[in-house]
């Protein structure tokens, strides 16, 4: 699988996996298999798929003025908070 740029983002964010995962609510393994290039969840591509094709975001089609607020759609529950990294 070919990587992606999530870890090129994140280290240039200034993140290490483990804050991450803590601050998303990821599971640090998955940010870990998203990194080197591990099929993604497909659920998350199957929005992304339905948004290109219909010209929108997947914040617009769920109704998500934040994309942390995509977790309560999937999850159920709060959205986790962020805070900039240190």
């Amino acid at each position: 699988m070919t990587p992606t740029k999530v870890r090129e983002i994140r280290k240039a964010s200034g993140y290490s996996q483990a804050e991450l995962a803590q601050l998303s609510g990821i599971p640090q393994t998955t940010l870990s298999g998203w990194e080197i290039g591990l099929p993604r969840d497909h659920a998350i591509t199957r929005a992304l798929i339905l948004a290109r094709i219909l010209r929108s975001t997947v914040e617009d089609l769920f109704g998500c003025e934040d994309p942390r607020q995509l977790f309560a759609v999937v999850d159920e529950t709060e959205p986790p908070k962020l805070s900039p990294p240190k």
